[in-house]
């Protein structure tokens, strides 16, 4: 939501001071930095082609690299220490999201267990790291069909079973 709203103040107040701070925060928002919205529209352009797990480690690893061309601008041109704080918090924060892409890998199985999608697609895959957004999954394990659901409560149910 913050680029749309983004694109409303902007027709609200033209030719102003306010224009000017939206404007600078909208271009800094969109800039591919997982965290940022830019970096989520990156993340969904991605999913569209490549698995759910390689659009998101593929995000983050382009933020990585983002970042450090940022830092290698802003010690060349003697940027503004608020700018750098700025790239130091961005850094933690993805970092946080690199640690945390097997929480948000595993919700996302969980949320294809919870709810019934109707996706137009049909994708037949043999593991569960070949999901991707937007399709419906049937695996094709030991020379058998498996719904998506069927394979993940599967699998859910052994981890369940093994930690206990």
């Amino acid at each position: 939501m913050g680029p749309l709203l983004q694109v409303m103040i902007f027709s609200l107040f033209k030719n102003n001071l306010v224009y000017k701070y939206n404007l600078s925060i909208l271009l800094f928002n969109l800039i591919p930095i997982y965290p940022l919205d830019g970096g989520r529209i990156l993340n969904l352009l991605f999913n569209k082609r490549i698995s759910y797990i390689k659009s998101l480690s593929l995000s983050i690893f382009i933020s990585f690299i983002i970042i450090i061309l940022l830092f290698i601008i802003s010690i060349k041109y003697k940027l503004l220490i608020n700018f750098i704080s700025i790239l130091c918090f961005l850094l933690s924060l993805i970092i946080k999201e690199h640690n945390y892409k097997s929480y948000y890998f595993n919700k996302f199985k969980l949320e294809r267990i919870l709810h019934k999608y109707n996706f137009k697609k049909n994708k037949i895959i043999k593991s569960d790291k070949e999901m991707m957004r937007d399709n419906k999954h049937i695996f094709f394990i030991n020379n058998h069909y498996l719904t998506e659901k069927e394979y993940l409560t599967k699998r859910q149910n052994k981890k369940s079973h093994l930690s206990v």
